[in-house]
This record gives C-alpha cells, structure tokens and sequence, in this order.
C-alpha cells in the first residue's frame, strides 16, 4: 500500500542545451535538494504548495522553519510548529540550484551563461519529478510561493508551463510584447512537461494543453514580497499612487520615507539567519528538523566554501557552497528590462494570484510593483487600481485591479505589520489569508 510520508532528497537534472533571447547556452549536470511535508489530513486529496526563496543566491531551507512547515528552530532545539501549513497543505521546499544543499557534481561555480529562464527551468523540472515520483500527488493542485526573489522565479516557472509548447519551437519570436517577451527554447524541458500531462491528462491522447488547462493543475501563484532589483522603485517616486495607492493602504504620504510603519521594533530577518542555520550543522538537529536521517540521503555532501570566498559571505546552510547568481551584464536584470512585468500579466491571465504587502519591509515596496506595472500597461488603460475594502469579507480586505489586452484581472493583495520573510511575524495571518483566497 503506498504512503505519503516526510521525505528529503536530491533529485538530479541532466544538462540541457537551451536559447533564452537569443543566447544559446548549456547548463550542467545539477542535483538539488527539496525537503517535502505531506499534509496532516488525507495528503492524497490536498493541494502542494512550492516554496522558492530568493536572493537570488538564497537557500529556502530556512523557510522550512520560519513558522511555515511541521517544526520550527525559533526556540530552542527542535519544537513541533502548531501553526503549520501542513494543516491544509502538503509542502514542498527547494533550494535552488547552488544554494543551500544544491550543487552541480561536474562545476563549483554558477555558469556564466546560466540565465533566469534555465534557472527557472531546472527548479520546475524538479517539481515536476518529484510528482511523477509520487503517483499519489502527481495530480495534485500546485501552487509556486515565491518569496523575494523566488517570486520571479515562480513567474517564470508559471510562464514556463502556462505557454510550454512554445519551448519547442526554435523559431518562436519576441515580438508579441513589442519586443520584451522572452526568446527561449528548451527541448528538453519541453519534454519533460509534455510527458508530465501524459501521464496526469490521457484523455488527451498527447495532444498539447491550452493554458486553461494547464492552469486546472498549476493555477496559483503565491508572491512574497517579490523583489524588484535595487534602485527600481525609485525610478517611480510620485505618479505611481495610481488609485490612491498610499492612502487607500494607510501607508502615509507617496514618499518612501514615509513609506514603512515603524511603531514596532525592526524586524527579525536579518538576526533568522544566525539564531537557525548554525544549529542545522548537528547532524541530528537537522535529521529531526526534515523528519527524515539526514545521514539516508543520497548525494547530501558537506564541505566549506574557501576562506574569504563570496560564497563563504553568501551562503545560507553550513558547510555547503554557494555562487551568487549575478546581473546579466550590460542589460540590467529582467525586471528592468521590462520583461517580467509582461511575464506577470501573461501568467495572472490564467493563475490565481496572492501577493503580500508587508509595512515593516525594509527590501522591497511592493506598492513599487504596481507602479512600475502600471507603467509598464500604459497602453492598455484604465491602468492599476486598488482596491483596499475588497473582498469585504476578507480578515485582511486588499485586491490590486489591472487591465491587460482588453481583460480585467484582480489579484489578492493584503498587508501585514511584517517585515521581509512575512511567515515570521505574521505566519498566522497569510495563512487565513492564503486558505480564504484558495476556496474562493
């Protein structure tokens, strides 16, 4: 009879050529760890929540333990966590390729030409193995949490799948977004989801998915306080209080000084890092923290980045190397590209869409994003609205209103007396949040 249980691991992603906005390159060999909860009740029929931190060059490990999954390191030891989301969810933790336990067996250090959309691509790979590896949940509804930068990740995963037959078509063109769509294939990858739906659709008899159906299993998007690269809400200062943006949240004045609410204490992401990670270096504090031996896990390598090194400034779990995913040189990050604002607006066409808003945040505005998209939809009025008194019967009313090619699109958009990892301080309110906004 099979089971679903508590499970750590890594699975192995072969390499894979692949062409992103022209570029060809090929990724190496990659094993990346994941940590998996199934939910308290009836797994079998409960929805998987991914969780992907940021960064980028951020393990999600350590939001295995910020008051989201089955225990927490917050106290002393390792304490059972009763306000799980394993309650309703069954959870899935990843650490992107060259964080926390992830590593490449044939290089040490992130591939120049390793670009977003490959990064993207590899993670989902890993999502859809680990279902095809779990028959009990490979039908499961999937949503990607993104936190920070984890969010563009989750975009581009949701991208990935929503439009997936156009990975296979080396002649796919950018001009559908006068010229900010993503060029890229991925043969490869685009196997990997087809036969995916085989398996979870035969009805189908192989027959591509529309993005509707795709969206019937991979419809929900939960963003964290998704980060945009440093400097570019301030390309934003006044115009952006489309809606009254500002007022309508009880945020003060459109400055960013006035921006944070500072009637608590600052917040304590910056001091997680080293109250939880050093207790994860005892091999039995760590097995009782995954539920599972961590002495079991295949491929599980320890060894410190070199003295001095970025990687030793960087990285997130003891012992375990770390390379920085940098900038593309010369043309700025995809957000300032204008990119993923056509990537967001593509995706919330079909997925359901969380996104936080926490006030103590000291990273990332996300009343900045809304400026930029509105920026970005200037052509396709009435632009952004928000909307701070819907859904009336919300425990925290908030919902962002945007138009894209003709159609109108609202996402769930609460706020949090929270700082940047928003589980830690209000882990109990996104919670009520994410189950209202998930049987809507």
């Amino acid at each position: 009879m099979r089971t679903i249980a508590p499970e750590a691991g890594l699975l192995e992603v072969p390499a894979r050529d692949f062409v992103q906005e022209g570029r060809a390159g090929r990724s190496p060999v990659h094993r990346v760890f994941y940590s998996f909860h199934p939910a308290e009740r009836s797994p079998d029929k409960r929805p998987l929540l991914v969780f992907l931190n940021g960064g980028p060059g951020s393990a999600t490990m350590p939001y295995l333990f910020a008051q989201t999954g089955p225990k927490t390191l917050l106290q002393e030891g390792v304490s059972d966590n009763p306000a799980s989301y394993a309650r309703d969810f069954n959870l899935l933790y990843i650490d992107a390729p060259f964080t926390g336990f992830s590593y490449s067996p044939s290089t040490s250090t992130f591939p120049a030409d390793h670009l977003e959309d490959r990064e993207a691509g590899i993670v989902l790979e890993v999502v859809l193995g680990f279902l095809a590896r779990h028959p009990l949940l490979e039908r499961a509804q999937v949503a990607f949490v993104g936190e920070s930068y984890g969010g563009t990740r989750a975009l581009l995963m949701a991208e990935r799948l929503l439009s997936y037959p156009e990975l296979a078509d080396p002649e796919v063109k950018a001009n559908k977004f006068a010229g900010t769509s993503s060029v890229y294939f991925d043969l490869g990858l685009y196997e990997v989801i087809k036969k995916h739906f085989a398996r979870t659709r035969p009805e189908l008899q192989g027959a591509e998915l529309t993005p509707e159906q795709v969206a019937e299993q991979f419809g929900w998007q939960i963003l964290i306080q998704p980060g945009l690269p440093d400097g570019f809400g301030t390309s934003f200062p006044a115009p952006p209080c489309v809606g009254s943006l500002c007022d309508n949240l009880a945020l003060g004045h459109c400055t960013t000084d006035n921006w944070h609410d500072c009637s608590l204490p600052l917040d304590v992401d910056d001091k997680y890092d080293a109250l939880v990670l050093p207790r994860l270096e005892d091999h039995e504090t760590l097995s009782s923290a995954l539920s599972v031996d961590a002495t079991s896990i295949g491929w599980l390598r320890s060894c410190k980045p070199e003295e001095g090194s970025i990687a030793e400034k960087l990285y997130l779990l003891p012992h375990v190397p770390l390379s920085y995913l940098g900038e593309r040189s010369g043309e700025g990050p995809l957000w300032q590209r204008g990119r993923m604002f056509y990537t967001f607006a593509r995706v919330a066409e079909h997925q359901k869409i969380l996104m936080t808003n926490a006030r103590q945040d000291r990273r990332v505005r996300t009343p900045h994003f809304w400026a930029a998209l509105h920026a970005a939809l200037s052509n396709s009025p009435p632009g952004v609205r928000i909307l701070s008194d819907s859904p009336e019967e919300a425990p925290r009313p908030g919902e962002v209103e945007f138009t894209f090619r003709g159609e109108t699109t609202r996402v769930r958009y609460p706020t949090y007396l929270a700082g940047h990892m928003v589980p830690l301080r209000a882990g109990a309110e996104l919670y009520e949040d994410i189950l209202e906004w998930w049987s809507d």
